[in-house]
């Protein structure tokens, strides 16, 4: 049997030693092969996150789902001891949230989860 908090410590400690110029080019490769896809496409809502420490930076994906319009792009928000979704129109609409990582304010819609059958995600 294994601790996954163990295993999830080594992960992260294995990924923060690659070198940030090998996570960025990752990175990027991911975030192509997310756009180039057929789910992506065809998505009409994108859960995202903003990339901390040594995370698969997405802000491509993020980026590119504002200006194709036609998506609704929605970030994770820590409130108490609870997470939700709220919809973002622009980036500059992330403020610093817990634990320093970049999320939505406090102005943003909430996104209403028990509607989220009716979107491609």
């Amino acid at each position: 049997m294994f601790d996954k908090t163990v295993v999830r410590r080594e992960l992260i400690r294995t990924r923060d030693g690659l070198p940030a110029e090998y996570r960025q080019e990752e990175s990027r490769l991911i975030c192509d092969r997310i756009l180039e896809s057929n789910e992506f496409r065809d998505a009409g809502l994108i859960l995202t996150y903003s990339a901390i420490k040594s995370e698969v930076d997405v802000s491509e994906v993020n980026l590119a789902s504002l200006c194709k319009g036609s998506k609704l792009l929605a970030f994770p928000v820590v409130t108490g001891s609870d997470m939700e979704y709220r919809l973002v129109s622009s980036l500059s609409q992330l403020t610093s949230g817990a634990f320093g990582v970049k999320a939505p304010g406090i102005d943003c819609r909430r996104l209403d989860e028990a509607k989220l059958s009716k979107y491609s995600v």
